[in-house]
């Protein structure tokens, strides 16, 4: 072969060679430079022959250095085979291609740049096998040494990888569960540490590093002096530990449950407490099994907790979206915050599922309105020239079903339980009965029933300015999204306005969908709305919660200590923790009233015109509200729309905890919307432990019946949660009732109480006299009520055009008839 063949040839070779390798170093760096997800299956591919195409570079290499020296084309062929295999092994021997590399410069360079990438390719092919072995050593030695939280996931699934990355980076996290070799490949390109083994079996192996039965005893004199001078020091590098039990089998749940329930319980007083300073246990569990779990947290001494995700759906949904955010001042009176006579509040259950169960339940304990009627005569007629009167007004439930979905045993046990039980009782062994929660009409029908579209229409249509709510959770995504775009369209055929529809939608989110009309809503994101650890922990209403729990217990003791903040039991209750006292002293029952409690201030916001939302600061902010037309209130303003001519009395105690002051109820309540309120609050606290299943007590057992606490015999005034009992489920006209049973007990105690400490319309006052200091403490502002229909007449508490000039005309009215 001719030298200028030669030549030709390897300088096309060259020039090939080096187009190659920055081709191959491009995709390399770019492949390398991505995100963890797209970079390991990349390295992973090594194992699957991905570094072939480094050989046929080096290949081509030597059969260009081989050509110029030997000047043959098959010899070069034959030789460059050999050369490369051996390259590609890391024998580096590059005699034969020293001619050309002493000749060209560029050539060189293609050399050298080849060592580069099958020494980086080397590396790799070695990663891409043992990558997942050396990052699960690293992953095991770094939890040994970290001080970070752990958490410890027990299940695999898609909803536990959803709560290990909600933590972000927080803690050191691990999945525990059998995982197979798809799942390890997910759990390792997500950076998500496992351990491959029966969580229950794992839990009894490792238990007693989350629950010491005894502290070791300290084995020479240094470790002796350090733990009986630094026990402090000792517990402050206790790491923190969280467990989530969500096998997917509920049996397999309850039985880790019990096992940390029994090891907490068993274990020495000491080892509690610090169990209950490092150990938190939060268990998935089917609501129909919910007595089995709560009976397995109750034995977890404050660190296990029942976590029911159909619940925390419903509380989600009852936050974002209260009945009354979709009403207005056709159907709110924003000055007396009742609703106006004439209006009804209808809810329709399309699907009467374990979510929408649960919605009903939540929606009775929070959604409570009252209204304004005559007072009626025997035959129930309207008694004329009387006063009209203040009383509940409850909201019209339909459920649309094809089974005999009444038909519960959950329901039985707890909502349905208050009204069977006034079946079998003298009325006059008992308080002034409450009304009931709501009023429930069970319609068994299937949506493809002909006659389904014809119930639905005499529902929304039955009325001037109803408020109508359709909840649609029957199917799957799908399925509910089809009924809500069908609705939407009947809704328009019918002419009914104010309907608004609430979609349930586990993998959507609204604008991914085609259903464009305002007037719908999605709910149920469980990534969002369960599954993430720090809603599961605690969230901002249970935040709430918790200080309105602990500032209650402060006002309690203050109150039975005379108003003196020197009293002993008044100085203990002041010192002990929020977290103590929330899961060591309050049965379940009790925290749950505090959290629906506080969930429902958005709704008694809005009956006054106002809303809250989180804080937002800063120019931009505030243009932006100028332009919406909200305004943001302090304290004084919020004051001045919820109690102007009733303020709470905090002068005559003058005393500020926490940033609260202690307010005095000197028992003398006087007409106002403050007072109104109040009247809601018990209508809702009512509904609430009805819906928990809690009774009435009777008169005899409010003025007799005692309980041991601290081996001395106490008072119940007839509270008896194991029982599900309460004294106070009474009319709000019934708690003077309860006072006055109290008073004229036989026991002595009780006639020693002060009249201060008998009142029980004091409770019903606390949640909005308190709302300004929970919201602001916890980052919220409170702000003039958004409208979120876009037909809505009118939100704010000022009023809209028309209605201004309708009461300057009644005004106008008044004073002419005056004069």
């Amino acid at each position: 072969m001719s030298k200028t063949t030669v030549a030709i040839i390897v300088f096309a070779g060259t020039i090939l060679c080096l187009a190659w390798l920055l081709i191959k170093s491009i995709l390399l760096i770019s492949n390398l430079a991505r995100a963890r997800e797209h970079r390991l299956p990349y390295i992973k591919s090594y194992k699957q022959g991905s570094f072939i195409t480094n050989y046929l570079i080096m290949l081509l290499i030597f059969f260009v250095g081989i050509l110029y020296q030997e000047g043959n084309i098959l010899t070069a062929f034959s030789h460059s085979i050999t050369e490369a295999a051996d390259f590609i092994t890391l024998k580096l021997n590059t005699a034969s291609l020293s001619a050309l590399m002493a000749d060209s410069m560029l050539y060189s360079v293609a050399v050298y740049w080849g060592y580069s990438l099958i020494i980086l390719g080397t590396g790799l092919l070695t990663l891409s096998i043992m990558q997942q072995y050396i990052w699960s050593a690293w992953k095991s030695f770094c939890a040994k040494i970290t001080r970070k939280e752990m958490l410890y996931v027990l299940g695999y699934s898609n909803d536990n990888i959803s709560i290990c990355k909600s933590d972000g980076k927080k803690r050191y996290k691990y999945i525990i569960a059998k995982i197979d070799t798809e799942a390890a490949e997910k759990l390792y390109i997500q950076n998500l540490p496992y351990v491959s083994a029966d969580a229950e079996e794992w839990v009894r192996k490792h238990l007693g590093e989350f629950v010491r039965r005894a502290k070791k005893a300290p084995q020479n004199a240094l470790a002796k002096w350090m733990y009986q001078h630094a026990p402090k020091c000792i517990k402050q590098l206790e790491k923190k530990k969280i467990v989530v039990i969500n096998t997917g089998d509920d049996k397999k749940n309850v039985e880790i449950c019990k096992l940390f329930s029994e090891a907490i319980a068993s274990a020495t007083s000491e080892s509690q407490s610090e169990a209950f300073q490092t150990l938190r246990v939060l268990v998935f569990g089917d609501p129909e099994y919910q007595a089995i779990y709560q009976s397995l947290a109750e034995r977890g001494m404050g660190c296990v907790s029942y976590i029911n995700k159909y619940e925390r759906i419903a509380m989600d949904f009852i936050n974002q979206y209260p009945l009354t955010l979709f009403m207005d001042c056709r159907q709110i009176n924003y000055d007396t915050s009742l609703i106006k006579p004439g209006v009804d509040i209808n809810v329709v259950f399309i699907g009467f599922g374990k979510t929408s169960r649960q919605i009903l339940l939540s929606s009775v304990a929070s959604n409570q309105f009252l209204t304004e009627q005559l007072p009626v005569d025997a035959e129930g007629k309207p008694i004329p020239g009387a006063e009209p009167q203040t009383v509940h007004k409850p909201i019209q439930y339909y459920v649309f079903d094809k089974e005999h979905s009444e038909q519960n045993k959950n329901l039985n046990h707890g909502y349905f339980r208050f009204r069977h039980k006034l079946k079998n009782i003298r009325l006059d062994d008992y308080l002034p009965m409450p009304s009931s929660p709501a009023v429930e009409e069970f319609v068994r029908m299937d949506i493809n029933d002909e006659r389904f579209y014809g119930k639905l229409k005499s529902i929304v249509t039955g009325g001037t300015h109803n408020a109508n709510f359709i909840v649609i959770s029957f199917g799957n995504d799908l399925e509910n999204l089809d009924m809500a775009q069908k609705l939407v369209e009947k809704c328009r055929e019918w002419d009914a306005k104010d309907v608004t529809i609430f979609v349930r939608a586990f993998h959507w989110r609204k604008e991914q969908t085609p259903l464009k009309d305002n007037n719908c809503y999605f709910f149920g994101d469980e990534e969002q709305s369960v599954f993430h650890i720090d809603k599961l922990l605690s969230g901002k209403i249970y935040e709430m919660a918790k200080m309105r729990s602990k500032a209650m217990d402060m006002e309690r003791a203050l109150t039975r200590a005379d108003l003196n903040v020197n009293n002993d039991h008044y100085q203990t209750v002041s010192r002990t923790s929020e977290e103590e006292l929330w899961h060591q002293k309050k049965t379940q029952i009790q925290r749950d009233s505090s959290v629906y409690a506080c969930l429902g201030l958005r709704f008694k916001l809005n009956l006054m015109g106002l809303d809250y939302r989180e804080k937002k600061a800063g120019t931009h902010a505030k243009a932006k509200d100028q332009a919406d037309g909200v305004k943001v209130y302090n304290e004084k303003e919020y004051f001045d729309i919820y109690a102007k001519g009733d303020l709470p009395d905090t002068e005559s105690i003058r005393l500020t905890v926490n940033g609260k002051k202690i307010v005095y109820y000197n028992g003398e309540y006087v007409e106002s919307r403050r007072k109104n309120m109040a009247m809601q609050e018990h209508c809702r606290w009512v509904s609430f432990v009805i819906s928990r299943g809690v009774v009435p007590a009777t008169k005899h057992s409010i003025q007799t019946e005692t309980n041991d606490e601290n081996g001395e015999k106490k008072r119940t005034s007839g509270k008896n949660y194991k029982l599900r009992r309460h004294g106070n489920l009474t009319s709000y006209e019934g708690l003077q009732d309860f006072a006055k049973l109290i008073a004229d007990s036989a026991d002595s105690t009780a006639n020693q109480k002060s009249e201060y400490e008998k009142d029980r319309y004091r409770f019903r006052y606390q949640i909005l006299d308190d709302a300004y200091w929970l919201l602001d403490r916890n980052g919220f502002e409170i702000v003039s009520k958004i409208s979120r229909r876009e037909n809505n007449h009118c939100d704010k508490i000022e009023g809209c055009t028309e209605c201004n000039k309708r009461k300057k005309e009644q005004a106008a009215r008044e004073s002419a008839a005056k004069n």
